[in-house]
């Protein structure tokens, strides 16, 4: 049993991630399938996920285990899936490849793993290939049912905690985590006692993990605590541009419908791309439309441009 010793502090930054992770998704996937499989119990939707899975992504049954632990630099909280993959790569640049070691120890030795490990070129490249190509084929199709049941469970967390204070929120986060004597206990990890030491806890609930929580220090001080969402493999919602019309699909269009209706927080046009199902060029095509309309705003920082609903936009997207 792992033991969090967390003090007021930890309490008072205790917070949900900002969305969904892309990649700490398609590590969980990966896993679980894999598991699935080496238990023999491949059923229709999993051997559904099996035909998409693009053969690409294919590197990652070698780096990802169905059991025990696994490499934690493929997998970022980051919920922007280019800012994501530039985190894996910048990751590699520090030396995490150091991390594929015990990989290698267990037997699940190839070319591409020694490659990686050694930062040869080109084996960074495959990986976020692998990476994002598993993403697009198996995950892309069910985001919006994975955005759904984030909020669901943020809403559900936010509530308790509200009414019955943070004991009893995080006692209802997974069977698995209890609040215990001023430490969260997390059963099934590994048999540890860390203490955050004020950083505090980000919670996230994962679709498509079934397993134990997945728990691990973050560079920035705080812990993550990665647990099954109580609604896990979300069926695939209609994608944007689906036959079923409504009265603001039909004064704005479907797909620009969706657009306004995946923008509840402003974000940026890669991570809106994702929430509707398309394209970067086609999101960005879009939005230039609704913000001409006055429906969005979007603010350029960088090399990134942020969408967010004006007060119009809001009015007319709300359900």
């Amino acid at each position: 049993m792992l033991r969090l010793k967390v003090n007021i502090d930890d309490v008072a930054r205790m917070r949900f991630a900002r969305a969904p992770a892309p990649l700490m998704e398609v590590y969980a996937g990966v896993r679980v399938w894999k598991a699935t499989r080496r238990a023999g119990r491949v059923g229709a939707g999993a051997r559904r996920a099996i035909d998409r899975f693009p053969s690409s992504a294919r590197p990652l049954l070698d780096l990802i285990p169905s059991t025990g632990p696994g490499p934690a630099f493929v997998a970022p909280i980051e919920p922007d899936l280019p800012a994501a993959l530039g985190d894996v790569r910048d990751a590699l640049a520090r030396g995490a490849a150091r991390e594929l070691e015990p990989v290698l120890r267990d037997g699940r030795d190839s070319e591409w793993l020694r490659a990686l490990t050694a930062g040869r070129p080109g084996a960074a490249d495959r990986l976020v290939r692998a990476l994002e190509s598993c993403f697009v084929a198996c995950l892309l199709p069910h985001w919006s049912g994975v955005l759904a049941a984030f909020d669901a469970e943020a809403a559900r967390f936010g509530e308790t905690l509200l009414h019955h204070g943070a004991a009893s929120a995080i006692d209802r986060l997974s069977p698995l985590v209890r609040w215990r004597g001023g430490a969260v206990e997390v059963r099934g990890a590994a048999d540890a006692e860390i203490t955050p030491g004020g950083g505090g806890l980000v919670l996230l609930p994962l679709a498509f993990w079934d397993g134990d929580p997945l728990v691990r220090g973050l560079s920035d001080g705080t812990v993550l605590v990665a647990y099954a969402a109580p609604e896990t493999r979300p069926k695939p919602s209609a994608r944007v541009g689906g036959d079923d019309e409504d009265a603001l699909a039909g004064l704005v269009g479907q797909t620009r419908a969706g657009i306004l209706r995946a923008l509840p927080e402003p974000c940026g046009t890669s991570e809106l791309a994702v929430r509707i199902g398309m394209s970067v060029s086609v999101t960005s095509e879009h939005a230039k439309i609704l913000r001409r309309a006055g429906l969005i705003t979007s603010v350029r920082h960088g090399r990134h441009v942020r969408h967010a609903l004006t007060s119009l936009g809001r009015t007319i997207a709300a359900p």
